[in-house]
Parts: C-alpha cells; structure tokens; sequence
C-alpha cells in the first residue's frame, strides 16, 4: 500500500512539474561564416500549434562572445514587434547561441512569424546538420540591410535571400526557444482522480 502511495505522489509530481524548453532551430555545424553584419539577420517560419516563446537568442558565430550587445526581436507577419530584448556575453553559451529570457509570448497555431538579431556579430547560413523543431515550420532566411553594425533601433527582417531548410537555412542570426508543453491541470486532476480510485479498490481488498 506505502509502495502504491508513493509511486502516485511521484507520477502526479512529475506530471505537474514537467517543463523543459526548446530550440526553434539548431545545427551540427555553422555552414559560411562572414561577416561582421551590417543589417538583421533571421528566419521566417509557421508556427505549427500554439506554442509559447520564453527567450530569444542571437548566434555567436565564434562561441567566444559577442562583439558587443546584439538586440533580438519577434515579428508577426504583419510586422508587429511581439518581444525583443538584447543578448550579451553575460548569457551564458548554449551551443552555438546565447539566450536571453522576455515576456512569454504564445504563438498562434497556422500564423507567421519572423525572428532576427543586428548588432554587428558575424552570422552563418547554409549550416550542416540543419535540424528545426516541430512546434514550427521554417520557410525561408528573413533579412534586412541596414548597412551599419547599430543594434538599434531594430529593423524588421523583410527581405530574403531564399535559403530554404534543406539548404540549410539562413541566415543566423536570431533564434527562439520554447516552452515545451506541460500537462493541463484537468489532467492532472483527472489522473488524480483515477489514483484514487485504485488505492480506494486496493483498502477494501
């Protein structure tokens, strides 16, 4: 009975507790690195369900820091700003990026969206083992020329040079991570309700 009890406290705990986040794109290995940036640099993709963003993140091309603070920003395909925040060395390294946390923002299922980092750090495109989360789907590079290193103000990425995922995309540029999904709470309930209806039939056994 003590075994039973504690195994649902541990299944109903790591239900209610399961979060981790996501990559909206990554790769093995940059593809042609040049550089330094005169303009913005990012993605244009769908969001295949609705998915929340908790931080957005710029590509450190060396993995030994950035030039200077990048500014990163997520764009509706109407052009909206819907966050921004600016990343820096104090953020830590994670692979080939650094992220930086902002407001969460919940993307809508169907919609468009637009991501992309300036500031003067150098980018990539054409990457090798070009892999992208299936919360989205990526359409093309998404692009403006500013033809200064200033990561403000932000500039919205309208242009492209058509680099599609199976060519390895580009141009990086910005990132999102995401939210991965978390167990509703009429879930849990409803799983709590089932624990208990099997420890009820286990006591009058």
């Amino acid at each position: 009975m003590k075994k039973l009890l504690l195994s649902a406290f541990f299944l109903l705990a790591s239900s209610s507790l399961a979060f981790s986040t996501s990559l909206g794109v990554d790769f093995m290995s940059p593809g042609a690195i040049v550089g330094p940036s005169m303009g913005s640099q990012g993605f244009r993709f769908q969001a295949n369900d609705n998915v929340v963003v908790i931080r957005l993140g710029v590509f450190d091309a060396f993995q030994n820091g950035l030039p200077g603070a990048q500014q990163v920003g997520l764009w509706d395909a109407g052009g909206n700003l819907l966050a921004s925040t600016f990343v820096d060395n104090s953020d830590l390294l994670e692979g080939f990026w650094r992220f930086h946390a902002i407001q969460n923002v919940t993307l809508i299922k169907g919609e468009t969206y637009m991501v992309a980092s300036q500031g003067g750090e150098f980018y990539t495109y054409q990457t090798n083992g070009f892999t992208v989360n299936p919360f989205i789907t990526y359409i093309r590079d998404s692009v403006s020329t500013l033809g200064h290193s200033q990561h403000s103000p932000l500039s919205l990425p309208m242009d492209s040079h058509f680099v599609t995922a199976s060519q390895g995309g580009g141009y990086f540029g910005g990132n999102l991570d995401f939210a991965e999904s978390v167990p509703e709470p009429a879930s849990i309930t409803l799983l709590g309700i089932g624990l208990a209806g099997i420890l009820l039939r286990k006591k009058k056994q």
